[in-house]
């Protein structure tokens, strides 16, 4: 089946009230609120890590990228995770991760039900079952995504050795400038990619039955391009209309956050339910 725009468009209007008949709203809500639960103690692992081998610069670093991901307004609350001291036992710093990858894995079990609806696939996986594929769908999704952000967050960082290392004024070379464009559109393109890829294999994974890997890729697309406009919409929603801050008090970041999860998961059950339409037409 070639999808042309007008078969795009059909395509998605079916994909939206699945999304409602399934009820993965609901579900959604359950991914929010365990994601919530889950990016605290990530958060407060990977800076205690980077405390523990003194790598402030880098710590820095990723406290300016996540103020310019997160929603306005929750940044202090983000960033705050950032600014410990002191050592930690190895066997502390042991646990979180565990502790991490469990929290996580939360999410990624709440986003199979979803896949389940989707395919309109039972739950044929065992509760041990069910823990084991979502955590290592976690650390397969982790790797990738880590490696892809850090490409973006010190990419700049490692242009700006390469000119100094090859002795390029970047105020005298007019050709520092196309340099630089294309660095750094290589690497919000290889980002971006990752995202897809990440996102077409928790689709051919999650649910319980065989797939074919051009079923994926459409909703995979899809999910990550609505990931990046939801993300920007939100933040000028926040910035300019809602007042978190002030309708909620001191909780209000957790608040906005909690928003921005339930929007994101609600995109990747609309890209899976997308997959799952295709498929059905396709055959």
């Amino acid at each position: 089946m070639r999808l042309t725009p007008r078969t795009f468009a059909w395509l998605l209007q079916r994909s939206l009230l699945a999304t409602l008949d399934d009820g993965c709203f609901g579900i959604a809500k359950g991914a929010a609120y365990s994601a919530l639960l889950s990016f605290f103690p990530v958060l407060t692992s990977a800076a205690t890590i980077l405390v523990q081998t003194r790598a402030e610069f880098v710590s820095r670093t990723i406290e300016d990228a996540l103020s310019e991901i997160v929603p306005p307004g929750t940044e202090d609350l983000v960033v705050q995770q950032f600014r410990v001291s002191g050592a930690r036992p190895i066997s502390l710093l042991i646990v979180a991760g565990l502790i991490s990858v469990w929290a996580a894995s939360g999410v990624i079990k709440s986003l199979i039900e979803g896949f389940q609806a989707a395919y309109r696939v039972p739950r044929n996986r065992g509760y041990i079952h069910q823990g084991i594929v979502a955590m290592a769908l976690v650390l397969g999704a982790a790797l990738p995504l880590l490696a892809a952000s850090l490409l973006v967050v010190f990419g700049g960082q490692a242009e700006r050795a390469v000119l100094a290392w090859m002795k390029v004024d970047p105020i005298l070379n007019p050709l520092t400038g196309v340099w630089q464009w294309l660095s750094r559109l290589t690497r919000y393109a290889v980002a971006f990619a990752t995202t897809i890829a990440v996102t077409a294999s928790l689709y051919y994974f999650g649910p319980y039955r065989s797939q074919r890997w051009q079923y994926v890729w459409p909703g995979a697309i899809l999910a990550t391009v609505l990931w990046l406009l939801a993300t920007s919409g939100f933040g000028w929603y926040v910035r300019n209309m809602a007042h978190y801050n002030v309708m909620y008090g001191s909780v209000g970041a957790g608040i906005a956050l909690l928003v921005w999860m339930y929007l994101m998961a609600i995109i990747a059950l609309v890209g899976c339910e997308f997959n799952a339409a295709y498929e059905r037409s396709a055959q």
